[in-house]
């Protein structure tokens, strides 16, 4: 057999695996994935696939590894048969390895080609080319282990357990179940606060413990801010991996992972917009995954949902914060602003170099906010739902008459009577 190795330059598209179960304490996992330039695997045995992973796990020097799992997984499919870009051709190979927590891994980012030739055994020589996309390690069990919540106990919680999805403190997701038996529903709430790290996901306190009392379950999940290590692309990572780690959470906790809402406000708008995209983003994009956590229903509270404008906006005001989220405005980085923006510039010019990725997010929407809100534009709300209701979106949109910003975390708001009664319309 040969084998050829080649690490020649190529780009690197860094992206991040969805979890699929936890590494034990004394282990560690890392996925690797790789494109390769396969077409059909179908002619591959399980034998085949063992070995192909034994070949990788070999070139990157991790000898002392054990492969867990190895497979072939079609990028395509998260495209639903849209939207599929023409560059993506062959299956991806993820190949997931364990090993000590003493074990020291190299920065395998420099294996960036593989090439080698494999003798299949139904005898078929496989000129095989792999281009490096992702080293990415799992959390380990006492990084996700239950514990309780840091702001402890809401009136109405039954228990409230926080998982750590990532080594910063505030890279944690709390699930708040409430007392009695829950109805098959889920708000999974995502804080504003212009994604700054002065704030945090406690904001969320008051409207969370309101659900609760209708016994719906709700995760609150936080995330690095700029001013933390956060803005593009750690806060897209954050979020998604916290978002998929809700599967498991599911699990342990015993409710239904499939049947999620996602309210964000604000700066969290724009993320709970992103999150209930994220099946329209291609491999090269932060937070893509074949299989991501889908939302069954978005609500956006005053929600940053025109990146586009709100740069435009930014320049005028000075207040210039989705520049400093993003590093940059739209002429020097716009993969960044197509990757963050539900809707559309209002720049016809920009619109049409730069159409919404993520429109029709094929989910009902309520984009909510108050005519009085001078924090983040009316424009953003109104913008929006146009779009989206353009692109054939159920998208309710409300404006509310002389209410402001921060309304929608008041639960005597009209807004958030709203905003609740959406959410209580999806229980079945």
């Amino acid at each position: 057999m040969k084998i050829e190795v080649n690490t020649n330059f190529i780009n690197i598209i860094l992206i991040v695996w969805s979890l699929s179960y936890v590494a034990p304490k004394d282990l560690k996992l890392i996925k690797v994935i790789y494109r390769t330039n396969i077409d059909d695997t179908s002619v591959f045995t399980s034998g085949d696939t063992k070995l192909l992973a034994a070949y990788v796990k070999n070139q990157l020097g991790l000898n002392d590894a054990n492969i867990w799992t190895n497979e072939f997984a079609s990028v395509n499919g998260n495209f639903y048969g849209e939207r599929t870009p023409k560059e993506i051709a062959g299956e991806l190979f993820i190949i997931e390895l364990s090993l000590s927590n003493n074990s020291n891994i190299e920065n395998i980012s420099k294996y960036k080609q593989i090439q080698l030739s494999l003798m299949l055994e139904n005898g078929q020589a496989m000129d095989i080319k792999m281009d490096f996309v992702s080293f990415y390690q799992s959390p380990s069990s006492h990084e996700t282990s239950s514990g309780p919540c840091q702001g402890g106990l809401y009136p109405n919680d039954e228990k409230c357990v926080a998982y750590q999805y990532g080594p910063d403190p505030i890279q944690v997701i709390d699930c708040h179940l409430p007392k009695g038996a829950h109805v098959d529903l889920v708000v999974l709430m995502i804080h504003g606060g212009f994604w700054r790290s002065k704030l945090n996901r406690s904001l969320e306190n008051a409207v969370a413990n309101d659900l609760l009392g209708f016994n719906i379950v709700v995760c609150n999940l936080d995330y690095r801010s700029f001013g933390n290590d956060g803005g593009y692309p750690n806060t897209f990572y954050d979020v998604s991996n916290g978002t998929d780690l809700i599967r498991l959470i599911a699990q342990e906790q015993g409710f239904r992972s499939d049947r999620v809402i996602v309210v964000g406000h604000s700066a969290g708008g724009q993320l709970g917009g992103y999150l209930t995209g994220r099946f329209r983003l291609t491999p090269n994009q932060p937070g893509y995954s074949i299989n991501p956590l889908r939302p069954i229903a978005l609500v956006t509270q005053a929600g940053v949902n025109n990146m586009w404008d709100g740069c435009d906006q930014a320049n005028v005001t000075g207040e210039g914060t989705v520049i400093s989220f993003l590093g940059g405005n739209y002429t020097t980085y716009p993969e960044r602003y197509v990757l963050s923006s539900l809707a559309a510039s209002s720049n016809v010019t920009v619109k049409s170099m730069y159409p919404s990725q993520f429109l029709p997010l094929k989910v009902p929407i309520q984009a909510i906010t108050g005519s009085a809100d001078i924090t983040v534009p009316v424009s953003q709300t109104i913008t929006f739902a146009e779009q989206a209701k353009s692109a054939g979106d159920n998208c309710t949109e409300v404006i509310v008459e002389g209410e402001d910003h921060f309304v929608h975390l008041n639960v005597s708001s009209t807004a958030w009577e709203k905003t609740r009664a959406f959410i209580l319309s999806f229980i079945p």
